[in-house]
Order: structure tokens, then sequence, then C-alpha cells
């Protein structure tokens, strides 16, 4: 071992989703370079070579998360949230990389431009790596347009089959989908797909219909049923077969169309399905009237619907858990009227995605390995980063998270830009106390539980080049 590395090491380390049990391990890192360069389950004499050595004891050191849905806002619409407030909430939550959404941003992420206007507004000011995703909408629904899109650095595109929430980010129709995967396909590039679609049986795809107390969750709840996602998400799995197109479905809220899910992947149609913390945290029977900063599209559904999305996890229909970090002001979430119609559908909750998917999960039987196949590697899977992120192997980023699973925890501080979120007041089982990227440490938990970070080192990362497929 040489001088130019350092040794992280736990009585209880988790490299990857083939360790379901805690045991004693350590990685040794270039400190030039920031990548693991050997992952061992064993605590090996060190010390005796001159190695730094940094000896974490009985924390829990497992791979840093991955987070392929969210919202940053920045440019443009930085009042809603901003690139250094988002990464990080990212970091203090476990957070090594997110993938940020092409809007809400100004411009909308749908051209070469925009892709260079996020990147230089994103400059310096990065405590988690990036990766950008570009928007499907029918502007730009040709082999041109997305062709530049993708070649300026966009790892993926992300299409609204409903109104998007701004009428900047125009929703696609099954046109604009069909014309765009065959261009995806060449490039093996996955498209992410908002699966909403109005049905006769819902008020409207805004959920701003008047159907009765606006104040009442219920009132929102029945403006957007089960059947608008089962609706699009059986179209779009239709055209996915039929062009052998990547997709993925973003926020799955309903269990209704899990069998749709399954059966095409019984065909192996190549589709990948998220959900999200809130929907299997929360359950519409709890949510008060007026409390707006719980409204989300599609909705919190009830505690039934949580219980099969638990089961479709567990059973590997659902691939991953991602936050659909979506915040606004609290002006924009109607919070003095309570008025659930007109309030942004959006949930704050990027910080918290590993503490509440196991308070939740481990009642379960989820153990170690489910959270980082959930929340490390198949995010890292679908934004192309399989072989850098999401798992502490010889090769890989040393980014990993510093936590006790045990330790009752409630939020001391909200670090997005915002600080209306459901999770406020609630108890965790398990506290974040320190996340390491590129082999540093980025944030650490101080005894008075407040949060410190490092100057801000993150970076826009960007695919290797994907040849089309002749």
């Amino acid at each position: 071992m040489s001088a130019d590395c350092i040794v992280y090491r736990s009585r209880r380390m988790v490299f990857s989703s083939d360790d379901s049990d805690l045991s004693p391990g350590e990685i040794v890192v270039d400190k030039g370079t920031g990548k693991v360069v050997a992952a061992r389950r064993e605590l090996c004499d060190a010390a005796s070579s001159g190695i730094d050595i940094v000896d974490f004891g009985d924390l829990v050191v497992m791979p840093g998360l991955v987070d392929s849905h969210v919202h940053v806002n920045d440019p443009g619409r930085d009042h809603w949230e901003r690139f250094d407030c988002a990464t990080k909430a990212a970091v203090a939550g476990g957070t090594c990389t997110i993938a940020d959404m092409p809007l809400n941003c100004i411009p909308v992420t749908t051209t070469a431009d925009a892709v260079n206007v996020k990147i230089k507004a994103a400059n310096g000011r990065l405590w988690a790596d990036v990766v950008l995703l570009g928007g499907l909408v029918p502007e730009n629904a040709s082999a041109y347009a997305l062709n530049s899109l993708l070649d300026a650095g966009v790892v993926s595109v992300k299409a609204f089959m409903c109104h998007s929430g701004i009428d900047d980010y125009k929703a696609a129709d099954l046109h604009d989908l069909e014309a765009a995967m065959p261009i995806l396909a060449a490039r093996s590039v996955p498209l992410m797909v908002h699966a909403e679609m109005t049905c006769l049986d819902s008020s409207d795809s805004n959920g701003d219909g008047d159907t009765g107390d606006r104040t009442l969750y219920s009132t929102f709840l029945r403006s957007r049923p089960d059947q608008m996602e089962l609706k699009a998400i059986t179209e779009v799995l239709r055209k996915a077969e039929q062009h052998s197109c990547p997709v993925h479905i973003v926020h799955l809220s309903s269990a209704v169309p899990l069998p749709t899910i399954v059966e095409a992947k019984a065909r192996h149609v190549p589709v990948t399905v998220e959900t999200c913390p809130h929907y299997l945290c929360f359950s519409s029977e709890d949510i008060p009237s007026g409390a707006t900063w719980f409204k989300c599209c599609p909705p919190i559904r009830d505690d039934a619907n949580r219980d099969a999305l638990w089961k479709a996890l567990l059973d590997g229909h659902v691939d991953m858990i991602v936050s659909d970090h979506s915040p606004s002001s609290p002006d924009q979430k109607c919070i003095d009227s309570g008025d659930f119609m007109s309030a942004w559908g959006g949930i704050s909750g990027v910080q918290f995605r590993l503490l509440a998917v196991w308070t939740e999960g481990r009642r379960r039987g989820v153990d170690f390995s489910h959270l980082c196949r959930w929340l490390c590697e198949a995010p890292a899977r679908l934004v192309g980063l399989q072989d850098r992120k999401g798992k502490l192997a010889p090769g890989y980023d040393a980014d990993f998270v510093v936590w006790d699973p045990e330790e009752r925890s409630q939020v001391h501080e909200v670090h997005h830009l915002h600080k209306l979120t459901p999770y406020k007041g609630m108890e965790f089982a398990g506290a974040v106390h320190a996340t390491y990227r590129h082999g540093v440490k980025v944030y650490s938990l101080n005894a008075d539980r407040s949060g410190m970070f490092s100057p801000p080192t993150g970076n826009i990362l960007f695919p290797l080049c994907v040849p089309i497929k002749q």
C-alpha cells in the first residue's frame, strides 16, 4: 500500500447489495483520484506501513446514495430551490450523486443551449456530484434535436404525459413518444416518463378541479385516480415493446398498474420502475385537512396501496426508491388557505430518503442489501453510472455514508432552501453522522446535531459516449 492512500474501516461495513448482513471490513482509497483501490471484508494491519487509518467503530459504512430524481429548479426558479441548498441537503442525507430534472428551471433543459446554461449555473455550487437529465417535449421530438440534446451531456430524457405544472414544459403525446423511442433505443438511452393520462373520471390533469372541500386531501386524491397511472403506463409499455426502447416509470404511486408492469417484465420489455419514500411512509387516511405540504403528483394513496408498493419492492417488481425532491415556496403551497387543489404538487425530501426508507422498511423485513439495491445501485445504473457509483469496490468512486441505524433522531436542520416538508417532526430510526465523496468528508453531524459542510467540490458528470446502433 502506498502512503498516498488512506484506509477507512468499520466493524459494520456494507459494500454492495450482496451484503445483507454487517461485517468488519475496510476500503483503501487513493487520495489523488478519490477511487477505491481495495475493498476487504476483514481488518488488516495497515498501521505498520504508515498508512493513515480512519476507524468508524460500530457505525455503519455503506455506499453513498444515488438519487436519480431531483428537481433543483436552478437557474431561473432558484427562489424554489438552488444547487447549493439541494446538494447540501443531499449529502446531509448520505446522497453523493443526484440527477437534476429538466424542469422547473428557466430555460427548461430541452436544448443543447439550455444544458450549457445549467452547467454554468452549477459551477462552484455543488456539494454532491450531479448528472443532468434532458426533457422530451413536442418541440424536440426529432432525431436532430434529441441527438443534439444527448450530445450536450444529458444522460436520459423525461416526458410528461399530462400537464407538467408549468407552461414552458409541454406534455408529450403518444406521437411524440413514438417519434423519440427509436432515437433513444439506438443510443441505449432510457426514456423517463411521468405516467399519468387524463381519464373521464378525473377532474382534470392539473388537479385544480372543484369537486368538493378544497382543504380536504380526499378532494385532491379523487382528482388523480389510479386509472390515470394505469392508462399511461399501459400505453408506454406498448410503445416500448414495439420499439425495444428502454423506459423508466417515474414515481409510481398506484399499485393498480403493478400486474401490467409484471407482465411486461416477463415479456422482457425493457422497463424499470421507481417509487418514492412519501408513498411508502405516509397514507392518505392520515393526511390532515389543509396539510398541503403532503401534496404531490401522482398522489399519496391509502394504506393498502402503500403495503402493495412495499411488497412490489421486496418481490423485485419495483426497482428503486428515489426522492422526487420537488420543492416550492410556502406561498405556492397555499399554507394559509390550506387549498390542496391550488397548491403546488411536490414534496421536499432529498435529505431524508435513507432514514425514511429504513424507518418504515425495517419492520417489513428490509435489510442492508435492499438499501444498497434500491437507493444506490439501481439509480446509478439508470443514469449510466453503474461502473462508478453505488458500490464500494475497486475502481469505484469512494463515496460513502457513515450512519447509526439504531439511533433515534428527529429533523434538527432542514438544508433545502425552503423548510416545509412532511418529514419535519418525524422520528427516524437512524442518524447520518458523515458523508464522504471521492474519499473526502463533505458533511458531518456535530454534537449539537447541527451539520458541518466542507467547501463545495462536486462536479457535473457526463455520460460515456454511446455509439448509435446501426
